[in-house]
């Protein structure tokens, strides 16, 4: 199983991630700290593009099912299950 997922929104919820890790620590300095981490992120996302890319390509060439990762999680996950079931795994 492969789920595609456009860029825009791996990276979208990259950032959603990093943002709520902040949100979650109780530290006071949490928020200034997470400045630097974003700015790495956005400084190495050329080379993660291109990463993402060849595991992708690679991902979707050998994959039994292609999930659509721009569909909310619970789409994907009730897609998954009917699959599954109806391979007479699940």
């Amino acid at each position: 199983m492969w789920i595609d997922t456009p860029l825009d929104v791996a990276m979208s919820r990259a950032v959603r991630v990093f943002l709520r890790n902040v949100e979650l620590d109780p530290a006071p300095t949490a928020a200034a700290a997470f400045i630097p981490r974003l700015t790495r992120y956005m400084q190495d996302y050329p080379m993660l593009r291109r990463m993402y890319l060849v595991v992708s390509e690679r991902g979707l060439a050998s994959a039994d099912l292609v999930i659509d990762g721009a569909q909310p999680a619970e789409v994907s996950a009730a897609l998954v299950k009917k699959v599954l079931a109806e391979r007479g795994v699940a």
